[in-house]
C-alpha cells in the first residue's frame, strides 16, 4: 500500500529485464525484445510484452518501436509555477506544465532528495489544485522549503525528480529559439488533433459493417506525447530551463485543457459543431479563436484578412460563431477593427452581423437592429441577418416587414412566426364609429385620431406577440435551455418544451427586461399578465368538435370554455391536458399547445402539481416511459417462472401423494394446482406441479409464489435435485411477442370464445363483466386510500370525490378502448347520478 491510499499493481518478473532492455539501444519492436528476454524467460510471448508495453507508462511507441521514457527525457527539465494551495497541500497540478512526469510517476518515480513522487488523479471537481485532472503528490513536506509563487523546476536524473527553483534573474541562454520549437510543436499538433476530431464528426456515419469510428476523437493532443515526440526527433531539447509550459501556450493563443494542448477556440464537445463538415469545424475553431485570443492594439491588417475570409468560408460558420458571440460577447474594438478591415461586401457584412450580435449580447437591442440593417445592406441574402431583422421588427409590431424579412429567407408561410403573423397583413377591421370616443384612450373621438391608422384588436395580436417571444428563446443565448427540456420529452413535443424555457426557464423575463420598451404599451401590459401563469392540469368536461371546448382545472378553480376550432377537434370529454390558459385580452387561450396526458396516469399528474412544479420533472413526465411493469392479483411483479426438480426415483409416489393432499387436481393425474385465496375471498390459481416420470415442473407468475411451490415440492421430497429454473419478465416476453398487455389478453379471450355465435359472445362477456363490476364494489382500492367503492360512496366529501374520478378514469379508458366496464352502471349500483 503506497501512503497515498493506492496500491502498486503487480508486475511480471521480466517486467524489469524488459525496461533495462528498452533504455540500452535504438527502439526496439515488441518480437524483438521478447527474443532478447526469451534467453533468461523461456516461454514468454510476444502478446505478453506487448500487453505490458502498453500497460505502462514509462514505455512509449515509436514508428520504429518501442522506447524508454526514463531513457529518453534523462536530463529533461519541467518547470511550474508554484501556487500557494499546492504548497499548503503538497500537490503541484500537473496539467500543462509537468503530464510528462506525471505520466512517469503513475507507478511511483524516485526524488532525488528520499521519498516517492506519485500521480493523483481527479475523480471530481475541484478535487485537485487548479481544478487539474492530474498532479504529483509528494512526501509530506517536499514543496515547504519553497515561497509562493516560485517557479519550480523539476529535472529527471538517473530515474529520478530533482526539485529546484528557477531565479527571477536567471537568464535562459538560446530560451527564444527552443520556446518557438516546443510551441510550434504544440500547435502543428493541436492542427492534426483538430483535423481528426473534425473528420470524426463529419464521418456520415456507420454503413452497418462497423468500419466507421465509434465516437470523435478528442480535439487537443495530450502534450505528454508532444514532448515525447520532440526528444525523439531533438534529444536534449529540454535540457535548459524554459518558462513554464502552459503560460508559453496560453501566451501563443492555445488553450491547456487537462494535458491537452488545443488550438484557441476548438470545440470540447461535438455537440459544439454538429452538422459541420470537416472544413467548416477548422474556420469555425479559427474564427472563434481569433475573438477569444486577440486583442484589438494587438492585431496587424494581416490577421485581420484572414480572420474575415475564415469568417465567409461557409455560411454555416457566419452562423454558429455569431451565435458565439451573441453568447460571449466578443471585444467590441476587435469587432470594430473587423468592420474596417472588411474588403468585400460579404465581408462587410458578415462584419456587421457580428457587431449586431455584440449589441444583442450586451442587451442593445436598438444598435443592433441598425447593424443587422447595415449588413443587409451589403448582402441582402445573408440568412442569419434576415432572421435577425424578422424578429426586431416582430419586437416592435411591424408585422408586414418582418414578414417580408422571412419570406425572403424561405421561411413556410404556415410556421412560427410567419404563420402567426398572417392575420396582420390584412387591413384591420373598422368597428368603432367615426365619431365614438378612440379606443387607444386619448380622449379625442375616432374620427380625428386612429381613424386613419387602425389597429388590431389585441387578441389578434396576442398570437404573433407569443411568437416573438419564442423566436427570441431560440436565439443562442437562451435555446440551450430549450434544448435541455426537449432532451427529456417526447420530440413530438418540442414546442411544449419550448413552452417551458419562455415561462420557467427565465426566457420572458429577460425578454421584457431587455426588450419591454420596444413593446406597443397594451402589448406590454398583456405580457406582464402572463409572468404569473402556471401550467396546470385540466379535465376536459365538454367539446364541441370544431367550436370550443371546456375544461375542469384538477387542482380547483372555475371551469374555462375556449373558443379554439383546432384544439376542440382532436379531444374527448374525460381527456386530460396540461396547459398554460392565457389571457388574450378577450378572454382565455391556449397559445402554446397543450400536451395530453393518459388517464391511467392521472394520479401521478396530480403529485406532479400538488405543491408547485419544476420544470425538468414536468418534461420527464412527459419523456419516454418505461414499459408498465405488470402485476398479479396479490401484488406481486408478473413472471415467467418455473423450475424442474429431478427426484429419487423411490420417493416419486409418495411425493406425490403429499402434494396432492396438499393441492387440487387439474386435468388429469399428472397435474395439481395451487389455489389461493385473496382478501376478497376470490380464489386465485398460484401455480401449478405437473409431473413427468421422476420429473416435477413447477409453474407460476411470480418469484413469490414460485419459491413457495418449491418449498412444498421439497418437503414432499427431501434429496430432490434442481434440474432447471428460468425467471423471465413478462414484459420481456411480451416485446419478444410484439405485443402489449392488452394484446395478449384480448388474444386469450378471443381463444375462449371460439365456437360462440357472435350474439352469444357480446352476451357472455356483458354478463361477466356485470360480474365483476359486482364484485369490484366491495374490493378496497389503493385508488380510495383501502376503501370500498361502495364505502366511498357512502362516506361522502373528497372519498365521493376520488370515486367520481376513479369512475371517469374507467369511462375514459372504456371510451379509448372499445369496450371494460361502465362507469354508467356502476353508478347506478351504487346511486349515484351519472356525472
Amino acid at each position: 500500500m503506497h501512503t497515498d491510499g493506492t496500491d502498486g499493481l503487480q508486475k511480471p518478473a521480466w517486467a524489469a529485464d524488459l525496461l533495462r532492455q528498452l533504455g540500452q539501444s535504438a527502439p526496439l519492436t515488441a518480437a524483438e525484445l521478447t527474443e532478447r528476454l526469451q534467453a533468461h524467460h523461456p516461454g514468454l510471448t510476444a502478446e505478453q510484452v506487448e500487453r505490458e508495453l502498453r500497460a505502462r507508462g514509462d514505455a512509449h511507441e515509436t514508428a520504429g518501436g518501442w522506447v524508454s521514457l526514463l531513457a529518453l527525457a534523462d536530463g529533461a527539465v519541467l518547470s511550474h509555477l508554484l501556487g500557494a494551495e499546492e504548497r499548503k497541500a503538497g500537490v503541484l497540478a500537473a496539467d500543462g506544465d509537468l503530464d510528462l512526469w506525471a505520466r512517469l510517476a503513475d507507478e511511483g518515480l524516485p526524488l532525488a532528495g528520499g521519498g516517492m513522487v506519485r500521480t493523483r488523479w481527479a475523480f471530481g471537481a475541484q478535487e485537485l489544485p487548479g481544478d487539474a485532472s492530474t498532479a504529483l503528490a509528494g512526501p509530506e513536506g517536499w514543496l515547504e522549503a519553497f515561497e509562493d509563487d516560485t517557479i519550480l523546476t523539476l529535472r529527471l536524473r538517473g530515474g529520478a525528480l530533482e526539485v529546484g527553483s528557477l531565479p527571477e534573474q536567471h537568464a535562459v541562454e538560446d530560451a527564444a529559439e527552443r520556446v518557438e520549437r516546443v510551441v510550434e510543436a504544440c500547435a502543428l499538433a493541436a492542427m492534426d488533433a483538430l483535423r481528426a476530431f473534425a473528420e470524426a464528426v463529419d464521418y456520415p456515419g456507420d454503413d452497418g459493417q462497423g468500419d466507421g469510428p465509434d465516437e470523435p476523437s478528442d480535439p487537443g493532443a495530450p502534450i505528454d506525447d508532444v514532448l515525447v515526440e520532440l526528444l525523439l526527433a531533438r534529444p536534449g531539447m529540454l535540457d535548459d530551463p524554459m518558462p513554464p509550459l502552459s503560460l508559453l501556450l496560453t501566451a501563443a493563443g492555445l488553450e491547456v485543457v487537462h494535458g491537452a494542448v488545443l488550438l484557441g477556440g476548438a470545440p470540447q464537445d461535438p455537440d459544439e459543431v454538429a452538422g459541420l463538415t470537416a472544413e467548416e469545424i477548422r474556420g469555425f475553431t479559427l474564427a472563434r479563436g481569433f475573438l477569444w485570443r486577440r486583442e484589438a492594439d494587438r492585431v496587424s491588417a494581416e490577421e485581420l484578412g484572414r480572420f474575415l475570409s475564415v469568417l465567409t468560408l461557409a455560411p454555416l460558420v457566419l452562423e454558429r460563431v455569431a451565435d458565439e458571440v451573441e453568447r460571449n460577447p466578443a471585444d467590441a474594438d476587435l469587432l470594430e477593427a473587423a468592420r474596417r478591415a472588411a474588403a468585400t461586401p460579404v465581408q462587410r457584412a458578415a462584419a456587421a452581423l457580428l457587431a449586431a450580435r455584440a449589441a444583442e449580447g450586451d442587451g442593445r437591442q436598438v444598435e443592433a437592429e441598425e447593424l443587422v440593417l447595415e449588413a443587409l445592406g451589403h448582402d441582402p441574402n445573408l440568412a442569419p441577418a434576415l432572421w435577425d431583422a424578422a424578429d426586431y421588427a416582430a419586437t416592435r409590431g411591424d408585422a408586414a416587414s418582418a414578414d417580408a424579412h422571412l419570406r425572403r429567407v424561405g421561411a413556410a408561410p404556415e410556421d412560427g412566426l410567419r404563420g402567426a403573423l398572417r392575420p396582420l397583413l390584412v387591413s384591420p377591421p373598422r368597428t368603432t364609429p367615426r365619431n365614438s370616443p378612440c379606443p387607444c384612450g386619448s380622449g379625442r373621438k375616432y374620427k380625428q385620431c386612429c381613424l386613419r391608422t387602425p389597429s388590431y384588436p389585441l387578441s389578434t395580436r396576442a398570437p404573433a406577440r407569443y411568437a416573438s417571444i419564442a423566436a427570441y428563446a431560440m436565439r443562442a443565448p437562451s435555446v440551450e435551455v430549450a434544448r435541455e427540456l426537449a432532451a427529456l420529452i417526447e420530440p413530438e413535443a418540442a414546442m411544449f418544451a419550448l413552452d417551458l424555457a419562455i415561462f420557467e426557464g427565465g426566457v420572458l423575463h429577460d425578454y421584457l427586461d431587455e426588450r419591454g420598451a420596444l413593446l406597443p404599451s397594451d402589448e406590454l401590459a398583456m405580457v406582464e399578465g402572463w409572468r404569473s401563469v402556471p401550467l396546470a392540469p385540466y379535465e376536459v368536461t365538454a367539446v364541441q368538435p370544431g367550436a370550443s371546448l371546456t375544461m375542469r382545472p384538477l387542482l380547483g378553480g372555475d371551469p374555462v370554455r375556449l373558443a379554439d376550432r383546432s384544439l376542440s377537434a382532436g379531444v374527448r370529454r374525460l381527456d386530460l391536458l396540461v396547459a398554460r390558459v392565457l389571457d388574450d385580452g378577450d378572454g382565455p387561450v391556449l397559445l402554446a399547445h397543450p400536451l395530453r396526458a393518459d388517464r391511467r396516469r392521472r394520479r401521478a399528474l396530480l403529485e406532479l402539481f400538488d405543491g408547485g412544479y419544476e420544470p425538468w420533472e414536468v418534461a420527464a413526465f412527459f419523456g419516454p416511459q418505461p414499459p408498465p411493469l405488470l402485476h398479479n392479483r396479490e401484488g406481486h411483479l408478473l413472471m415467467q417462472c418455473t423450475a424442474t426438480y429431478d427426484l429419487p426415483e423411490a420417493a416419486v409416489e409418495a411425493a406425490w401423494r403429499r402434494l396432492a393432499a396438499e393441492l387440487e387436481e387439474d386435468d388429469g393425474p399428472d397435474r395439481l394446482l395451487a389455489i389461493g385465496q385473496l382478501d376478497d375471498g376470490e380464489e386465485v390459481i398460484r401455480g401449478s406441479v405437473h409431473r413427468q416420470q421422476r420429473q416435477l415442473t413447477i409453474t407460476a407468475n411470480s418469484v413469490e409464489r414460485l419459491g413457495e411451490l418449491q418449498q412444498q415440492v421439497l418437503a414432499a421430497a427431501p434429496g430432490s435435485r434442481l434440474v432447471s429454473e428460468s425467471i423471465v419478465p413478462m414484459e420481456e416476453l411480451l416485446a419478444e411477442d410484439g405485443q402489449d398487455p392488452g394484446a395478449t389478453a384480448d388474444r386469450d379471450a378471443e381463444a375462449q370464445r371460439l365456437g360462440l355465435p357472435p350474439e352469444e359472445e357480446a352476451a357472455l362477456l356483458e354478463e361477466l363483466m356485470i360480474e365483476y363490476e359486482q364484485r369490484w364494489l366491495d374490493q378496497k382500492l389503493p385508488a380510495l386510500s383501502g376503501r370500498t367503492p361502495r364505502q366511498a360512496a357512502a362516506e361522502g366529501g373528497s372519498a365521493l370525490a376520488e370515486l367520481h374520478a376513479l369512475l371517469d378514469d374507467i369511462q375514459w379508458q372504456a371510451d379509448n378502448s372499445g369496450g371494460g366496464m361502465s362507469a354508467t352502471r356502476i353508478r347506478r349500483h351504487l346511486g349515484l347520478t351519472d356525472t
